[in-house]
């Protein structure tokens, strides 16, 4: 054994190799939950202290219990030499992309997981393995089958709460929209809805466990060390929330999609919601992912043609975005696009107006070029043609058209669109011979295209 880890360390000087890695970076993640676990079992006889003082501060007794569940479980695995050497010979031959001595490897190493019984993480470890090795091949009917034991496995060893549990179950739940057993989905989806749900209660609980400490504290000067103490377990069990929360809220989001792609919107929306209630307890209230959330919830409804329901949350996601970032970042143009796309769908041409206006401003001040720039100058100028206001159309389209011209070429296929309507705001503005050398051109750009699809025509043989 001790010849086994030396092997592991490698040389001084070398480079480790991707197995060691992986060892190396299971071993941070085990100190770093170790520390907290330790830091506030620390915490624990303060809270009972109090309790002896005053029953009604047993309040603190369930803020300890809850800040101590929310610690991952330190993950443990295997010591025994065969099984990390094929675990290891197994992740180095699949980072090398030799699939065949992987498969062997990993094999190897499950079938010694299952001998040895060790109740620890070794048998979970096996089990991902072999299906991101199966994965990476598409073999999707061996990958499920794993996943599902896996499954199992974390929830005995670690309990159903666990983040790594909760985790799984969000990754499992995509599977079997993406490349499995879709039927199974729902069932999972409507797990983590509950879970999500409960996660919510339980942080208000906290929140309201800790304000009337805090309140209590404050009346109190000799228990000024007391509340010391008691920052520090908000402190602790607010870190240990927001992790779990934040990683929850990502498998929501991703499940939110994934059902929105497949039209079934009310789960989607229940997801997306979830997703936005985590992150509203866990972070602030000006937090860039929860502009994520909002927009989530305004593309939904307009999938669904709810433009009106969409409108507030493009509202709330551009509002985020622009106290976060600077106003020349192309996330700040694509939340005001979304928003005033939203106006016009619901007639409110002067709004959408002043966000493409404002958004044309800032990019001219700041030297903004490109795509964006394009962007906007088209999308203003199909909000006047949509108003039949021409005139100010024209210079719009002609500039956006430049500069996709010069983005891509001058016989790109994208230009053909904005030739095209370019060449109806001319003709309507009484330009005829400058409309028809755009029609010209954009059906000679057509015919060059459709020359390249085709391919070589049989007389050149």
């Amino acid at each position: 054994m001790e010849e086994e880890e030396k092997g592991s360390q490698g040389n001084d000087g070398d480079e480790p190799s991707a197995a060691e890695s992986v060892v190396a970076r299971r071993s941070r993640g085990y100190r770093r939950r170790r520390s907290a676990y330790h830091r506030l079992q620390f915490l624990l006889p303060f809270a009972w202290n109090l309790y002896t003082m005053k029953p009604k501060v047993k309040s603190l007794l369930a803020v300890g219990a809850l800040a101590l569940s929310l610690c991952s479980p330190i993950e443990a695995y295997a010591d025994t030499g065969a099984w990390q050497q094929y675990t290891r010979a197994g992740e180095a031959a699949l980072s090398a992309n030799n699939y065949g001595v992987a498969e062997k490897n990993f094999t190897l190493a499950l079938s010694e997981a299952e001998r040895s019984g060790a109740k620890d993480m070794s048998l979970c470890r096996s089990l991902e393995n072999l299906a991101n090795l199966y994965g990476a091949r598409g073999q999707f009917a061996k990958v499920e089958p794993l996943l599902e034991r896996q499954l199992r496995v974390k929830e005995k060893l670690l309990g159903s709460e666990s983040s790594e549990v909760v985790s799984q179950v969000g990754k499992l739940t995509v599977f079997y929209l993406t490349h499995g057993t879709a039927g199974k989905a729902d069932r999972l989806s409507n797990l983590l809805l509950a879970f999500a749900d409960k996660k919510v209660k339980e942080q208000q609980a906290l929140a309201d466990h800790l304000n009337w400490l805090g309140q209590l504290f404050a009346r109190q000067p000799e228990w000024a060390e007391s509340g010391n103490l008691l920052k520090r377990v908000e402190e602790a069990t607010h870190k240990a929330c927001a992790n779990q929360h934040l990683e929850l809220s990502a498998s929501l989001d991703a499940l939110g999609n994934l059902y929105k792609q497949r039209g079934k919107y009310a789960l989607s929306e229940r997801l997306f919601k979830n997703a936005l209630a985590l992150r509203q307890k866990t972070l602030s209230a000006g937090h860039l992912a929860l502009a994520y959330s909002y927009e989530n919830l305004g593309n939904l409804y307009v999938a669904q043609g709810k433009n009106d329901l969409a409108e507030p949350f493009f509202k709330q996601a551009l509002d985020v975005t622009e106290k976060t970032l600077q106003p020349q970042r192309p996330e700040v143009y694509t939340r005001l696009d979304n928003l005033a796309r939203s106006y016009v769908s619901l007639g409110q041409y002067a709004e959408a107006e002043s966000l493409y206006k404002r958004a044309l401003a800032v990019m001219e001040k700041s030297g903004t070029s490109g795509r964006d720039l394009s962007a906007v100058c088209l999308a203003l100028a199909q909000l006047y043609i949509k108003q039949g206001k021409l005139a100010p159309a024209e210079p719009l389209l002609k500039r956006g058209l430049s500069i996709v011209e010069a983005a891509n070429g001058p016989q790109h296929a994208c230009l053909v669109p904005v030739l095209e309507t370019y060449a109806d705001v001319l003709e309507k503005n009484n330009h005829a011979p400058e409309a028809a050398r755009a029609r010209a051109r954009a059906r000679a750009i057509q015919g060059i295209a459709a020359t390249s699809a085709a391919g070589p025509s049989g007389s050149d043989f």
